[in-house]
């Protein structure tokens, strides 16, 4: 899941909102909801109109923790509910030294 959380933010060309990231989740992913009861009120929707909720308890936790990891930004805008999201353009060592669970050298 991170792969294409990580995917979608490299995709886009501005910061991305938690709606959008939820709704492109559910374009690539489908529905997070098969087999449930009851079924998606969206399901063969023509109107594109699901708001991809079922994703959300999924994504938004892992959009966190790469943000702490430090391969996503997370952005508030002022006068705005929702959380924004970018891929962190240049991975840094510390970043990428946290990612794989080893600590930096220590500088003399």
């Amino acid at each position: 899941m991170r792969r294409l959380l990580l995917a979608i933010l490299d995709e886009a060309d501005r910061p991305v909102s938690t709606p959008a990231v939820l709704k492109a989740m559910a374009r690539r992913a489908g529905c997070n909801r098969p087999g449930t009861e009851p079924a998606c009120p969206f399901d063969g929707d023509k109107h594109d109109s699901c708001p991809a909720w079922c994703w959300r308890q999924r994504v938004y936790p892992q959009l966190r923790a790469l943000a702490n990891i430090g391969l996503v930004q997370r952005i508030r805008v002022p006068d705005r509910r929702c959380m924004y999201w970018s891929r962190v353009d240049n991975e840094t060592d510390a970043a990428m030294n946290r990612l794989l669970g080893a600590d930096p050298p220590v500088q003399p």
